[in-house]
Order: C-alpha cells, then sequence, then structure tokens
C-alpha cells in the first residue's frame, strides 16, 4: 500500500491513511490483495448516514479508507455489508484501485487515500 503513491502515504493516528497537501506523486495507484486482507464496514460520523468504509491489513499495518466505488457502494446499498463479503469470501485475491481526495476545509493539508474500485478475483 505504502508504494501506491509513491512512498508519500501517511498514516494518522485514526488509521486513516493520506497524503500531504502539495506532495508531488501519483495521485492513483493499484494494490492487490488477499481476500481476507480487507474488512467492509459502515461508519456514520457524527450520526449522519452511514458511509462504505474498509480497513486494510497489509504487513501488520491497518489503514482506514472511504470506499466511493460506484459499484461497490450500489452493492452495498442494494444488499448490505453481506453483500460485499460474499464476493469476498469467494475470491482469493482483491484488485484495488485507489485513489486520492481532494483537501478539504475541515483538513486542508491532507488528501486522504479512498478506494475507487473493487475487482474480486
Amino acid at each position: 500500500m505504502i508504494n501506491a503513491f509513491d512512498g508519500g502515504l501517511l498514516r494518522a493516528n485514526s488509521g486513516k491513511a493520506y497524503v500531504a497537501a502539495g506532495y508531488k506523486g501519483r495521485s492513483l495507484g493499484a494494490v492487490e490483495i488477499k481476500s481476507d486482507e480487507i474488512a467492509f464496514f459502515e461508519d456514520s460520523y457524527q450520526g449522519g448516514n452511514p458511509k462504505l468504509r474498509a480497513k486494510l491489513t497489509i504487513a501488520g499495518i491497518v489503514y482506514d479508507l472511504s470506499v466511493p466505488a460506484d459499484a461497490a457502494r450500489t452493492q452495498w446499498k442494494m444488499g448490505g455489508l453481506a453483500a460485499l463479503r460474499k464476493d469476498q469470501a469467494e475470491s482469493s485475491r482483491i484488485h484495488l484501485r485507489v485513489g486520492l481526495s481532494r483537501p478539504f476545509a475541515a483538513m486542508p493539508d491532507q488528501c486522504y487515500a479512498q478506494i475507487n474500485g473493487i475487482y474480486f478475483m
């Protein structure tokens, strides 16, 4: 995971992965993982609507990423976490397309890593 953004990936104490705003490196990458290295979950930040997230555990390090991937979000909205976990259980490997968000008002110095595509293999 650390190489996905040319070595610029950092990890907050919360586990959320980000790259410092202004970092000169790639903003898109790909990671192939074993199916047991990802855990999908829902998070309702400050009581808002649930958001799809995933925790990746790679080489003992846990990364917490948002999942704005269209197909995965549609599957989650239609079948819940069980639908994603079913595909995960039927796969030996998972290919992830990862990208960076733009900085935003609450975090102007950080571009958070997120999962933009999930391919169950």
